[in-house]
């Protein structure tokens, strides 16, 4: 009995300790995507301009990317995600002609997901 104890613990250790190795969270060096690794120095990403930075967020490896993406002339945003589901999207963008708050934000989303309901 003690044995197959032992064995069946042993083997757990090994099991759970192999998927958690699969399943680490994202360096820098790790991250897929268009950015440059220097411009994600220290889990911190900075955009080409330097205008702005942001911590990166915690990401599961393997699978995790980073993407920079322009939108228009005006709007730059940064985008964070990996196969588990997690995504952030970072938008510096200019507000002065559009005065956007969060509730305009939030009734554009609501907007948007609806119409996207209807497309499919």
């Amino acid at each position: 009995m003690f044995k197959s104890a032992f064995g069946v613990w042993v083997f757990l250790v090994i099991v759970l300790g192999a998927c958690l190795g699969l399943s680490t969270t994202a360096s820098a060096a790790a991250v897929l995507g268009n950015i440059p690794a220097n411009r994600l120095d220290a889990r911190i990403y900075t955009r080409p301009d330097g205008e702005f930075s942001a911590t990166i967020p915690v990401l599961t490896t393997p699978g995790a990317k980073a993407e920079e993406r322009q939108i228009n002339a005006v709007t730059f945003g940064v985008f964070f995600a990996d196969e588990v589901g997690n995504a952030y999207y970072v938008l510096q963008t200019d507000n002065t002609q559009l005065k956007y708050d969060l509730e305009k934000i939030a009734l554009a989303k609501e907007r948007l997901d609806a119409f996207l309901v209807g497309c499919v």
